[in-house]
């Protein structure tokens, strides 16, 4: 496995919750539903791309798309586990800038656009998270 990039173009990402950035950086955002609500951010952490076992991989299934007009397009779904979910953030050149991942989160299913590049996102599990696709380490429950 060369990189996390790679493993996004194929459809697959850790199942490590996080937010994963295309250079390698990725901080520990853990985004948990029960019993209530809540992110738990944590320091950010490396993981070597070259021995990540398989069997730790998840397939990513597309399941909606938010367009963010001047800003791009994010685009929202589920992984191959029922209980995962993840919102990622592509520029207007459609380049991946951030992907948020939750290994418990249960699959994002919808999102609004607010405007200013402030993006709503809604969970399977019925609560809403508040991102600013430019500052998406800031994100909050709603």
């Amino acid at each position: 496995m060369n990189d996390f990039l790679t493993l996004w173009n194929d459809g697959h990402i850790p199942i490590f919750d996080g937010l994963y950035f295309p250079d390698g950086t990725i901080f520990d955002l853990r985004l948990r539903c029960c019993p209530s609500p809540r992110i738990i951010r944590g320091q950010p952490f490396v993981v070597d791309w070259r021995n990540v076992d398989s069997s730790r991989l998840t397939s990513l299934t597309e399941t909606f798309c938010l367009d963010l007009l001047e800003f791009g397009k994010m685009s929202l779904g589920e992984g191959s586990y029922g209980s995962e979910g993840f919102f990622a953030y592509y520029n207007g050149k459609n380049e991946l800038q951030w992907a948020c991942y939750s290994e418990f989160s249960n699959p994002f299913i919808t999102a609004e656009y607010k405007g200013d590049g402030q993006a709503i996102v809604e969970s399977s599990a019925d609560y809403r998270i508040n991102v600013d696709v430019l500052r998406p380490q800031d994100m909050h429950i709603l």
